[in-house]
Order: structure tokens, then sequence, then C-alpha cells
């Protein structure tokens, strides 16, 4: 009964079924069980599902198989696979089971759209209410029968039954309209009804789902609409009122007028637009003018110009001659037409001498002389009007101008002087912003040229202090955005001559107003350095520095912040045990900010910085290799590993490190590049690594056969077998594992694959043979813990040679027994070796990972060969379950997430394959 009750309490925790489970005596079912539920509740939600599909394979006949398969079914629905979650159900025998997940297989065969089947299905159980709906399942089922009929309909080609079909669709949605699926309900309804000519009742409906779905309420408004139109105009205008939020009537065009005159210049154009036919000879000229002063109004230039032109002259509205060549001149303007502008311009002067009108429409050619660029033409317009515009007011806006074309030449000082006698004019507070505004970018240019330190830029920042200060205390209406400027500006000009403190405060009151109006990354950037300058506080600097980078981690300045950081968090870096964490996280972060200034050669960065950096991100992605192999590289193991390979190459480049450093870094240019699986970039960094070293010192010694290794299998993977055999037995021999075991262990491993890829074409000798197995056997069984995974690997591969060198007929048998062996062997606890091993292993989670990972590689290995044993047997049912067994483990170690090495996904991969061929996918 204890037994029962573990089973009982994973089923719980899956969250399924509450049908009581026969207990079973069997203890190797309940160990795997509860070996389930262990993964389960550390969170290793794949790998438990993987190991219920191993239980599944391995006990296909047991009690408890069925009701992991629901499990698993069930999985798989919530997850969203209809197909998978179908397909595993429809595996389930126990009557009682099939029973709890039927609800399950109906809503899959509804959303996959199996109409038929789904009908099949509602008719076989008595599921299609026939009555009244009292529950929430038969309105379900309701709702899913409606939807047959709906298919059902729309398949038929006779339009009789056609229609009898659909009419009974939606008889059965309308007795789903007070149910919870009301509103599917009525959506289906409604298309059926606007697709057999319906479309009042169809407009209805969608206005009730308007209603009754906010958040959908436009799309259907539409839709009604758009019927409404085809029957009721009237209806349809009201409908797309409300999709408007405005209730509004379709008055006639009644008096044109009266509209203009009350400001109404869009109605003006829309009901003159529509009612052109309708207007008279006598009427039209002046209805025109209105028309035309409407466009104008609206900013529709072009379309003013073209229809008050005509009225130039004509004798119901020759009286309005001046304002509408003035309403020309300024359309012309803004319509970007110069010629048209300086026509209509000379006409008025001359037809209207000494009005001021003209002055004005020559200010607005200089104008556009200016936007277009044309700064001479614009200038001698601007000196011209300067003596004949009148007011204090239009001089200073020309003198303004003036200074803007000086300013835009880069003539700071002529722009300055220009402006400068401006501040002892009453000018208007919008003009008198523009001027103050103007003074302050002048004088900031003039800094520009100054060189640091000299009299003359010290004279310029205290002008350009006073101005700024100037600007914020008299201008009586400035704009809240241009105040914030000046004062970012007067921040940081404060902060230059050194007063700190009145540059911190200036910026910090910026900040307490909330809202900002100037880039906040530049208050905050300058706020940085004056804490860091002023109270040398790391930690203020660091949090303030990362929010302005945060904002904008592209701004101009970066990069020197990014180095001022990094500086900082090496300097806290250095943590006490207690803050072993912190100061990781500490480093991490400094170099994610120097890869970032290196990468951009904007400034130099030293040699020792790139070198500490280039570590640091080795570092980090070996915390994540197995001790030998190469490791499964997802998305941000890859990134660390360019990231690093990246600055070791620039560190070769800069040709300034030491003979030690030139070998290391070599060598571990050699490994990146092996993990990124770049034969030829391994070849040459071991080749140019071998060149310069010593071999004098142990160090030496080893960091000597490390890249001899990798020069002979980058030999292998490029194809040279000879040179890489060569260097391979070279390493394999008994000095040199003394030396470095792991490397000698790894050069055996790739000289009996090299042994195995030759029995493909038989040209592998007897010797050959015997010699490989016995170094096969001796890897497997000799293992150690810190040199994984090259014994697993090891016995996967002696496994395959024994089965390649048996006859063909034969391979199979040969092969399954071979895996099923040295399953048995690794699982052994029987010596004081092996206890010890699994000891050690469960004591790191990293060699567990590993271990569980190739012990389901083998498991799911074996699951496909029995498959094939069953069935070239015919016992179908059996191939299937253990082709499920197998397909479910190689996709959990085909997941780069899950997989702990590159060798295992490649192999669940060409698993994956195998069984697709086998199943004729």
């Amino acid at each position: 009964m204890r037994r029962s009750h573990c089973l009982l309490g994973l089923i719980a925790l899956f969250g399924t079924l509450d049908a009581a489970i026969p207990p079973v005596s069997e203890p190797d079912q309940v160990l795997h069980v509860r070996r389930i539920s262990e993964l389960w509740r550390s969170g290793e939600h794949d790998v438990a599902k993987a190991q219920v599909r191993d239980f599944l394979y391995q006990h296909p006949k047991s009690p408890y198989a069925d009701s992991l398969m629901v499990l698993i079914g069930t999985h798989e629905w919530k997850e969203g696979d209809y197909a998978e979650a179908l397909r595993v159900f429809d595996l389930v025998r126990t009557p009682s089971l099939r029973a709890k997940v039927l609800e399950q297989r109906l809503d899959c065969l509804y959303h996959l759209k199996e109409h038929k089947k789904l009908a099949a299905e509602l008719h076989s159980h008595g599921l299609v209410p026939s009555g009244e709906v009292f529950s929430a399942a038969d309105a379900r089922h309701l709702f899913y029968w409606a939807e047959v009929q709906r298919a059902d309909g729309m398949k038929q080609k006779s339009l009789g039954l056609r229609q009898r079909k659909l009419n009974e669709a939606v008889a059965s949605y309308e007795r789903l309209y007070g149910t919870t699926l009301g509103s599917q309900a009525k959506l289906g309804a409604a298309e059926i009804l606007q697709a057999t000519g319906h479309p009042d009742q169809a407009a209805d409906l969608y206005e009730e789902l308007a209603e009754a779905l906010p958040d959908k309420r436009s799309s259907f408004l539409l839709k009604a609409a758009q019927l409404e139109a085809a029957y009721d105009r009237d209806r349809a205008a009201n409908t797309l009122a409300k999709l408007q939020g405005t209730e509004v009537s379709w008055p006639l065009f009644s008096h044109v007028l009266t509209l203009f005159e009350a400001g109404q210049h869009q109605e003006v154009v829309d009901l003159v637009e529509a009612n052109q036919d309708s207007l008279t000879d006598e009427q039209r000229p002046l209805v025109d003018y209105l028309l035309g002063r409407s466009y104008y109004q609206l900013k529709q230039y072009n379309r003013a110009i073209a229809t008050l032109e005509p009225l130039l002259n004509n004798t119901r509205t020759s009286g309005d001659d001046k304002q509408l060549l003035i309403m020309l001149a300024t359309s012309a303007y803004h319509a970007d037409m110069p010629s048209e502008l300086e026509q209509w311009t000379e006409l008025l002067a001359a037809r209207f001498p000494g009005d001021p009108a003209a002055p004005n429409l020559r200010y607005l050619l200089a104008q556009h002389h200016l936007k277009s660029g044309d700064n001479d033409a614009a200038l001698e317009l601007l000196l011209a009007l300067e003596e004949t515009a009148p007011g204090a007011q239009r001089n200073a806006q020309i003198s303004y101008d003036i200074a803007r074309i000086y300013y835009s030449e880069q003539r700071w000082r002529d722009a300055y002087h220009a402006l400068e006698h401006l501040n002892t004019l009453s000018l208007s507070d919008e003009l008198q912003e523009q001027v103050s505004k103007l003074i302050v970018l002048t004088t900031s240019h003039e800094l520009k040229s100054a060189p640091k330190g000299s009299e003359e830029r010290e004279r310029l920042l205290a002008r350009l202090t006073n101005n700024i200060e100037f600007v914020l205390k008299t201008n009586r209406s400035p704009l809240q955005d241009e105040q914030q400027r000046y004062r970012l500006q007067l921040a940081k000009t404060y902060y230059e001559l050194g007063d700190l403190l009145a540059s911190r405060r200036t910026l910090e009151k910026l900040l307490a107003e909330g809202t900002l109006y100037v880039p906040e990354e530049q208050v905050l950037t300058l706020l940085a350095y004056c804490v860091l300058k002023q109270d040398n506080d790391r930690n203020a600097f660091i949090t303030t520095a990362e929010k302005a980078l945060g904002i904008n981690p592209s701004m101009p300045e970066g990069d020197t912040l990014r180095l001022h950081l990094v500086g900082a968090y090496m300097a806290l870096a250095a943590p006490s045990t207690s803050e072993a964490t912190e100061g990781a996280g500490n480093a991490a972060r400094a170099a994610d900010h120097l890869y970032s200034v290196a990468t951009k050669n904007s400034i130099s960065v030293p040699t020792d910085k790139l070198t500490w950096l280039g570590n640091f991100f080795y570092q980090q992605v070996n915390k994540k290799v197995p001790p030998s192999g190469t490791p499964v590289l997802d998305h941000e193991t890859r990134e660390l590993t360019e990231k690093a390979l990246a600055i070791y190459e620039r560190l070769r480049s800069a040709n300034t490190l030491a003979a030690a450093q030139q070998q290391e870094n070599s060598l571990r240019r050699a490994k990146l590049n092996s993990w990124l699986q770049r034969p030829q970039k391994v070849l040459e960094a071991a080749q140019e690594g071998l060149a310069i070293i010593t071999m004098e010192s142990a160090p030496d010694l080893r960091r000597g056969m490390r890249l001899r290794l990798a020069l002979a299998q980058s030999q292998a993977a490029i194809g040279d077998e000879k040179n890489a055999k060569a260097g391979l037995s070279a390493l394999a021999k008994n000095d040199n594992h003394r030396i470095d075991p792991l490397s000698g262990d790894i050069a055996r491993l790739q000289l009996a694959r090299i042994a195995l890829q030759r029995t493909a074409t038989n040209a592998i000798t007897t010797d050959e043979q015997r010699h490989t197995r016995t170094q096969l056997l001796a890897l497997q069984k000799n293992r150690q813990l810190n040199h994984e995974p090259v014994h697993l690997e090891a016995a996967w591969d002696g496994a395959h040679l024994e089965a390649r060198l048996a006859p063909l007929s034969q391979q199979t048998e040969i092969l399954l027994e071979a895996l099923k062996e040295a399953k048995r062997d690794f699982d052994r606890q029987d010596d004081i070796v092996s206890r010890d091993y699994h000891a050690a292993r469960k004591m790191h989670p990293d060699f567990e990972r590993l271990y569980q990972g190739y012990m389901m590689l083998f498991d799911a290995r074996i699951a496909e060969l029995e498959a094939q044993n069953f069935g070239s047997q015919g016992r179908r049912h059996d191939t299937n379950g253990k082709q499920i067994a197998a397909r479910g483990l190689y996709r959990t170690l085909s997941d780069p997430q899950f997989a702990p090495s590159q060798f295992l996904v490649d192999e669940a991969k060409l698993g994956l394959s195998r069984l697709a061929q086998q199943s004729g996918h």
C-alpha cells in the first residue's frame, strides 16, 4: 500500500487523475516512478517527462502505463500540441481512463478541425444535447455540434441541403445565447446569416457582440455598418457614429455662409463639394470664395490657390482683391511656390502702394529662401527690408533672421554682435526668448574653439554662464523644455568651471521635477561625474551611471562613461568571502562595459585590461563546459565564446604578450574555435602555439600536450587522417599520459573513433580491431569522474564497434545487447571503485546531469532497437510504444536547453532522423 500511495502522490503532483490505480509489487517500477517524482519536484520537468516515456517502453504492460500515457497526453494538450495529445490519448486502453480524457479528446478534435471524427465521438457517447442546456459540459458539447453542422453545411453542393444544415447550426447556436459560450455562438450564427443572405439579422448580432465584447467593439460595429449600408443608409450612419463615439445627424446643405461665419470650415468644404451641381451661376463666385477661404483655414493651400485664383477681378468678389492676393501669396509660401509668391506680392504692391502687406509678403519670400538654403538671396532681401519694414518688432525680427544667417555660416561673432543690441529693445516675449537662445548658442560655439585651460576659454565660460542665467531670469514666458535645456547647459558650465556643488544642485533639481524635457541620460551622466569627483562614492556613481546608460546605451559620451564604470566596478570586485557573489557580479558588469568599449576602437584599452577581459569571458564559458568534449552552445554561451575569441584575437594582433601568455592565448583560441566547430581555425591556433612553446616547465609540457591534441583533432576533422593518427598515437603513450591524463584519454578515444570510421569500408585490420577494443574497454572500465564524458562515450563507441564488426544480419541484436551490457556496467555498484564513482557523481550536480543525459541516450537507442525487433515480429502495438519512448527521449536530448554536451544533441538528432525514416515520414 505504501508504494501505491507514492505513485498516487506523483499523479496528484502532475495535476491529473483521480482514478484508483492498483498497486504493483515490482520494485523496479516503484523506483522508476519515485525517480520521476523526484525529478519533477526539483523542477526538471522535461527530464521527468522523458523518464515517463522511459517507463512506458520498459514496462508497456504495467498497470501504471495507461495512467502515465494520460499524463503525457494531458501535458501536450495543455501545451497546445493537439495533434500529439490526440495521438497519445488514442493509445490509452483502460476504459475508465479513456472516459477521463474524453473532454480533452473532443477539444483536440475541435482545434484540429476534425469535424467528421468529432461528430462521430459526440454521437457514440450520446453527447448531443436535445433538450435544454443545463451545464457547462452540455453547452460545450452543443457548441461542438453546431460547429460540426456549420462545417458540414458549408461543404454541401446542394443548395437545399446546405441551407438546411446551416439553419440547424444557427438553431443550435441560438440555444447557447444565454450560456457562457453565448458570444462565440452569436459570432458563429452571425457569420452564417451573413453568408446566407440575412444581413439585417447578422447586423443585429454584430451590434450585440459589440456591446458584449468591448475590446472588439470597433471591429464588430464596422461589420454591422458594412452590412447595414446595403439596405438602410441612415442606420449605417448611426452605427458609424457610435464607432466614432458621437451621435450625429446628417443635415442637408442649407446656407454655406452661415457655416463659414460659424467657423465650420470642414463642413463648408464637405457640403459645397457634395452639392456643386445645385449651385446657381449667381451663387457660385461667392460660394467659391468662401470655399477657398475654408481651404485656406484648413491649410489645404494648393486647393485654396486653385479655387481663389480664378476669382481675381471677379465683379462679385473684386472688393476683396487685397485679401485674395494676401491669401494667394501666403498659400504660395506654404505650398513652396516661390515664383507665384513673388508674382502676387508685386501685384499687391502695384495695386495698393504703401500698404504694409507688401513688405510682410517680401519677408515671407525671404523666409522661403532661408528654408531652401539660399542664404545670399535671403540676406539681400532682409538687409533691404531693415530700412523699410515698419515698427521696432519687425526690425528686431529681421535683425534676428540676419543673425541666424550669420550663425548658420558659423560667423559666431557677427551673429552675436547682430543680436547684442536687441536686448536693449522692448521685444515681444516670444522674440525675446528666440534672441536670448541664439545668444547662448553663438557663445557656446565660440567656446568650442577655445583651448582648454586658456584665459579665452575661462572668459567665454563666464560669459556663457552669465548669458544662461540672464535667459533664465529675464525671459517673461520661457517654455519649460527650453528652461530645462538652459539649466542643463548651465550645469555643464558650472562643472567645467569647477563649481561641482552648483552643478550637482542644478542637476538634482532637474531630476526632482519629475517630467524631463531634456535627455535624462545627459543629466544623469553629468551628475554621476559630479558624485565621483566630489565624493569619490563609487556605489552612487555606478547607480547613476548605469541608469544613464540604461536609458540610452548609444549616447555619444557613453564609452568614456563606461571606462569610468569599469574602474569603479573593478575597485569593488575584490570581495571578502561573504561577498563573493557580489564581487563576481561587479566583475561581470566591468567586463560588459569594457567589451563594449574595446570592440568600438573609439578609446584605447590597455593590454592588461584586454587580457583580463578575455580570461574573464573564457572562464564564464568554461564553467558551462563538460570536462572534455564539446559543449552545447546556447545563444548566451555562444555569445560569450565569440566575445572571448574576439578579445584573444585582438591580443594576438597586439603582439605585446610574453611567451607564456602567447602560448596560453593560442591554446584558448584553439579551444574556443573547437567549441564553435571551426577546425581550420583550431589548426592555425595550435600550430601558432606549438611554434613558440619551450617544453621546459610542467605548465609548458601540459600546454604542449593540449596544443598537440587540438592540432590532431583539427587534422582529423578536416580529413588529414595520417597526421591526426600520428599525433594522437604519440599523445596516447604512457609517458605523455602521466603528464596530462585527460589529454591522453581524449587521444585514445579519438584514435578509436578513427578506427570505428574505417569499419564502414572494411579497411580495419584484425590487429586494429583488437587494439581498438582494448582501448575502448580500458577507457570504459578505468573511468575517472573528472574525465567525463570520455568514458561514457567510449562505452557508446565500443558497443557500435562490436556491432559493425558483426555480420549484417546480426548487427541489430549485437548492438542492442552491447548497449544493455554497457548500461548495466555503468549502473553496477558491486565494488569499491564503482561505488565511489557513483557517490562522487551524485555529489556534483553537473556530473550527475551529464551522466543522466548519457544514460538517457543509451535508453533511447535501446528502445529504438527493440522497436525494430518488435516490428520484424509483427508486434505493432509494442513497436509503437517503443518508438514513442525513443522519440520522446531523443527529443529531450536534442533540446540544447537540456543536453549537457553537443555529442548528445548530435546523436539525438540522428536517432530522430532514423525513427522518421522507419515510420515513413
